[in-house]
């Protein structure tokens, strides 16, 4: 068992924290968090056999343990794929199995559209396009359909008449006043919140009111430029790059973040895909009966 962190400089002012633990004869699998900028959490380890598995998790490029934390230069979905492209490097791997939830899924899909030649498979979760109609569904209309107590505040910070609520909400975040951070923060966090099924928050908790800025000022500049793909629908439209790619798909039948769809699309699209739905999971991981649906999913590509 092999188990070490280090600091890998990918650019002239990007630093990243890169977590690595198993066998290094095993399975090598590189785990994408989501957010994006929400950053690593190393529990997520207890998900893999680490005696038949090499896992490497690392912090995105502003969040977490990379450094300078919160730098939005050269902070873009190509940057990322290129970061990934670097660590596979660093350990000397030839393919690799990728491992993503939510905005992970995102960037698994558009690294393995990238370099499909170097990825053995997909592990992917809550799936996440960053389509047009993702957009259309969180930020003008569906999402708000579900929860319109909470649309109703989210909208409220919104003047009357600004089309664009995420740019509008990412102008917010760069504020050099306080105030206005910290409420933009407060009223992006809730609508998250909402459609994840979790409690309002009052105010910013102290202890999280760093992470929670830096979540959404990161998310804000990835999804005010559509995460920097090329089209609005790249990821959908690319799918026939890695349609040969196997791929296990698991998405929560309660999933109000990321709708089911998204799933159901990805698994269309790609013959050599299987769907798990998990009836009573919703968004995250952590969900019921999510957890279980994973290790068999990383399980078929270790027969």
């Amino acid at each position: 068992m092999r188990e070490q962190t280090l600091f890998l400089s990918v650019d002239a002012e990007h630093t990243l924290a890169v977590y690595a633990q198993g066998n290094p004869q095993g399975l090598p699998i590189i785990y994408l968090h989501g957010g994006p900028g929400a950053a690593c959490d190393l529990k997520n380890f207890d998900i893999f056999d680490l005696t038949r598995c090499f896992v490497i998790f690392h912090d995105q490029r502003g969040c977490g343990g990379s450094t300078p934390f919160g730098l939005l230069e050269n902070n873009t979905i190509w940057h990322l794929i290129s970061d990934i492209e670097k660590i596979r490097h660093h350990f000397n791997l030839d393919k690799i199995l990728l491992y993503g939830g939510s905005w992970g899924s995102a960037l698994a899909l558009a690294y393995a559209q990238t370099y499909p030649h170097q990825v053995l498979g997909l592990v992917l979760r809550s799936i996440c396009l960053v389509s047009e109609r993702e957009y259309v569904w969180s930020y003008q209309f569906g999402a708000n359909q579900l929860f319109p107590e909470a649309w109703a505040k989210f909208m409220a910070f919104v003047p009357e008449g600004r089309e664009n609520i995420v740019h509008y909400y990412y102008e917010c975040l760069i504020s050099e006043d306080p105030k206005t951070v910290a409420a933009a923060t407060l009223a992006w966090q809730n609508w998250a919140a909402a459609c994840l099924q979790l409690p309002q928050l009052a105010e910013l908790p102290e202890a999280q009111k760093d992470y929670l800025i830096n979540i959404s000022r990161i998310e804000t500049h990835y999804f005010s430029q559509g995460a920097f793909l090329c089209t609005a629908n790249q990821l959908i439209d690319d799918l026939p790059r890695i349609a040969h790619l196997k791929m296990a798909i698991v998405h929560g039948a309660k999933d109000y973040l990321c709708p089911l769809a998204n799933a159901y699309l990805l698994h269309q699209a790609c013959p050599h895909s299987t769907l798990t739905v998990v009836p009573e999971a919703g968004h995250l991981g952590s969900a019921p009966g999510m957890r279980e649906a994973l290790q068999q999913a990383v399980f078929q590509f270790m027969e």
